[in-house]
């Protein structure tokens, strides 16, 4: 029992020894929220519209009494004087087993203990659902997009493109807002009305007016926009989408959010409890509110093109305008104007060659980023990396054969340029030769492989010549699965 104990219930009159306890007073608090949606599609013409409001004393928590608050088990818990919120509607962004924070751990598994999602939260980078990210698909500490042979077909998330209504700078498809999944924030209210206008099959204008505010303070998020799609898709030559838009914003609410790093924790897998709290490390990023008062431009280009049979090209580019308007603003603030441009691209180009049991395939990638602005001498990302791939594959069987990759060659090797810090700059290449072979047995999916494998780095700066490096690895790696 403790010293300042409540006779009959187990909880403390005080959180200080000998302080006065405090006596409350009974009261209710009620509040609304609600959201309405219509929508009609036509064959040419569609209509979509949504009125909501999330009262400002709407509350889907509740404050828990925590009599552990320093115990091991919960120490990434955040409480306050023996008190946690404790949601009644789960933060799930990735939308798996586990809700993203735990207050009371329900992780599936025998004394498996973990206030946070245990394998890690990354939404809109799971398509299939295997709880593993999709640019890290081998599970390790690296993502694929940093990994030789693997960066080849994965990118990182500067090259994502997608809706991002909150002006954050990261898709709403792949943020973790720490938010409640509630359909819309709390303490906001607003509508959002869209008209569609489709001429032809692959192509789509669509017109839209969002307005949010809060519903206790004078802020806002507003996007007046325009978009066109196009959706072409020629079978025996490629696919093409391109998307345009034109936006009118003014939002001044900041909305943070988490990202995972995709490098696993290298102590995970280590033998005891400590490896099953979480996989991967979430970070915080700041929204720096570039979008306060702002004419925007954004272009959207994905092709993939086969014109000759053996040549494939693909090519990805994101392109952005942010024009900020100079100006006394609606929350009586001066912005100054200023510019900011941001094009990623990437181009990829692939020769794929069969000879009977010899399968030859080079191929290339460049990879571009630039973002900067006006009032700045200075780009605050510029970076180009080429990476060129050839891959020879020999089939000794259905099931069995032997493989050797090259990911640069002498005079063409994997060029990274960092085009604002230079110490950066880096050529590399890596050399793999493995056997391998894949069979079943009683239900099971076995393959194995075995191999060697050569690294070398070389950076172009002197001041890090210390870190340039050769390794020779050899290796055996046996899956089974079912």
């Amino acid at each position: 029992m403790y010293p300042d104990e409540v006779p009959g219930t187990g909880f403390p009159t005080a959180i200080v020894s000998g302080q006065t306890p405090r006596t409350g007073h009974r009261f209710s608090q009620n509040d609304k929220a609600y959201y309405f949606t219509a929508q009609k599609d036509w064959r040419r013409f569609g209509l979509a519209a949504e009125l909501f409001k999330m009262g400002k004393f709407y509350r889907p928590y509740m404050d828990y009494y925590y009599e552990f608050p320093h115990d091991y088990a919960v120490s990434a818990i955040n409480t306050r004087n023996y008190t946690v919120r404790l949601p009644l509607i789960e933060d799930n962004d990735d939308n798996d087993q586990y809700p993203d924070t735990m207050v009371e751990q329900n992780a599936m598994g025998y004394n498996i203990i973990s206030a946070e999602d245990p394998d890690g939260v990354f939404p809109g980078n799971d398509a299939d659902n295997d709880g593993i990210p999709d640019n890290n698909k081998n599970n390790n500490d690296i993502p694929d997009y940093e990994e030789p042979f693997l960066m080849f077909d994965s990118d990182n998330d500067e090259f994502v493109f997608g809706n991002d209504y909150n002006n954050n700078n990261i898709p709403d498809f792949r943020e973790d807002d720490m938010k409640l999944d509630t359909p819309y924030d709390l303490d906001r209210q607003g509508h959002h009305i869209i008209l569609r206008y489709t001429p032809i099959k692959s192509v789509n204008l669509i017109a839209g007016s969002f307005r949010t505010g809060g519903v206790g303070r004078d802020n806002r998020t507003n996007d007046d926009y325009f978009k066109l799609f196009v959706n072409y898709d020629v079978f025996t030559i490629g696919k093409l989408y391109a998307e345009y838009r034109y936006e009118r914003i003014q939002d001044d609410i900041r909305d943070q959010y988490m990202q995972v790093t995709t490098k696993m924790k290298q102590n995970y897998q280590e033998p005891g409890i400590i490896c099953t709290i979480y996989r991967f490390t979430r970070e915080l990023y700041y929204d720096e509110l570039e979008y306060k008062n702002s004419t925007v431009n954004r272009l959207w280009l994905d092709s993939v093109i086969r014109a000759v049979p053996a040549i494939t090209l693909e090519n990805h580019v994101k392109l952005e305008n942010n024009e900020q308007i100079e100006g006394v603003m609606y929350n009586n603030t001066y912005q100054p104007a200023d510019n900011i441009k941001t094009l990623a691209m990437v181009n990829k180009a692939i020769y794929t060659k069969k000879l009977g049991n010899w399968t030859f395939s080079p191929g290339v990638k460049f990879r571009f980023y630039k973002k900067d602005r006006n009032d700045i001498a200075r780009p605050g990302d510029y970076y180009v990396t080429r990476i060129p791939l050839f891959m020879f594959k020999y089939d000794i069987s259905p099931r069995t054969d032997i493989q050797l990759g090259l990911q640069g060659i002498p005079w063409f090797e994997l060029d990274h340029k960092d085009h604002v810090q230079s110490e950066n700059d880096y050529q590399g290449k890596t050399y793999m030769l493995q056997f391998q072979n894949r069979v079943t047995y009683f239900g099971y999916d076995i393959w194995a492989t075995t191999g060697i494998r050569f690294d070398q780095i070389k950076f172009t700066e002197t001041t890090r010549e210390f870190e340039n490096y050769k390794s020779s690895t050899t290796f055996v790696k046996i899956f089974l699965g079912w």
